[in-house]
């Protein structure tokens, strides 16, 4: 059966974008955290251990919501554009 044709697709589709955005949220807070932090004189290996983390989790993220479902997939991925939009506009949660 075709994963569009359950009723449960909107419930992952609707899962996938918060979860897309709540991550898109904090990894682009956190790039720039780590920008400021830089350019301040933190240590090289702060940004690169921090870099190689975030990468790790959405990875994880990204890979765990393609196992759910396509739609769940998709709409993460949406959800993260999304936040990359808010977070560089500058209306991050802060």
């Amino acid at each position: 059966m075709n994963a569009l044709a359950t009723p449960w697709w909107p419930i992952g589709a609707a899962t996938g974008a918060t979860v897309g955005l709540l991550l898109g949220v904090v990894y682009f807070m956190h790039i720039r955290s780590m920008a400021e932090r830089y350019v301040s004189g933190a240590p090289p290996w702060h940004a690169a251990a921090a870099t190689l983390a975030r990468i790790c989790c959405a990875g994880v993220t990204f890979f765990l919501l393609t196992r759910w479902s396509a739609a769940a997939a998709i709409c993460g991925l949406a959800g993260f554009t999304v936040a990359r939009q808010w977070v560089v506009a500058g209306k991050g949660l802060g």
